[in-house]
């Protein structure tokens, strides 16, 4: 119960600035779309909202994520969060949850306007003999399968970054710095487990492409796995190690 209003009260307080990073969203792709009028090749058009977006948009959910986290320290309202009766893992995944979800809904909104965007290339200018069938195919099929790599692997970098801060909070000064240092550690675990892992990974079924290719997904999945067992021990740490 307490992590649904911690959520609810995370969402409302970050509302303006969602919605101005929708509002930036929609006209970055309406630009795009008038650029199609202007432009030599159409295929140009689709080049300024993926440089924009399909990266950044997962800086500003480490970003954002981070600063939720910190503000509560720096404004000391930690004090009076924990004063309440909620856990560590509570006010992590309400948290996290608040990002997380803005993040699916302004990502969802990229890929929706990106791949009318696409078809609107597409029916400009043709693209390198693909028809319309092999165009929804990869749109629909390849798109999602995409995407869903997208989201766990932005996911993982939020979990990662809940252990990377209360690790950092754990040092009486430098918290930053030794924040820093837990993000290497973290990624020199996980990678160091992931080596181990690796040939039983390998083993495992592979996803198809429609264009005949193929990935392992396995690996953005274990990291996933490892994020959460990261989040589940920064909730155990701000119960039990951290100061207030």
């Amino acid at each position: 119960m307490y992590t649904i209003v911690l959520l609810e009260h995370e969402l409302r307080k970050r509302r303006t600035a969602n919605l101005l990073t929708l509002l930036i969203i929609a006209g970055l792709f309406g630009y795009s779309f008038r650029l199609l009028a202007k432009v030599a090749h159409p295929g140009e058009a689709l080049v300024l909202p993926a440089a924009a977006l399909i990266f950044p948009l997962v800086l500003w959910a480490c970003w954002s994520h981070w600063q939720s986290l910190r503000e509560e320290w720096q404004e000391r309202t930690n004090c009076l969060l924990f004063s309440f009766p909620v856990r560590g893992w509570q006010v992590l995944s309400a948290k996290g949850g608040a990002t997380a979800l803005a993040f699916v809904v302004f990502s969802l909104l990229s890929a929706i306007l990106g791949g009318l965007l696409l078809v609107t290339v597409f029916h400009r200018a043709p693209l390198g003999g693909i028809s319309a069938e092999e165009l929804r195919r990869l749109l629909m099929d390849d798109g999602s399968k995409i995407y869903l790599q997208y989201l766990l692997f932005t996911f993982s970098l939020l979990g990662f970054s809940q252990l990377a801060f209360v690790l950092g909070q754990l040092a009486p000064r430098w918290h930053g710095l030794v924040s820093a240092g837990g993000f290497v550690l973290v990624f020199y675990v996980v990678g160091t487990v992931t080596t181990w892992l690796e040939p039983l990974l390998r083993l495992l079924p592979q996803v198809e492409f429609s264009f005949g290719r193929s990935f392992n997904p396995w690996f953005t999945v274990l990291f996933f796995l490892c994020s959460l067992l990261a989040a589940a021990f920064a909730g155990w740490l701000l119960d039990r190690r951290v100061d207030f």
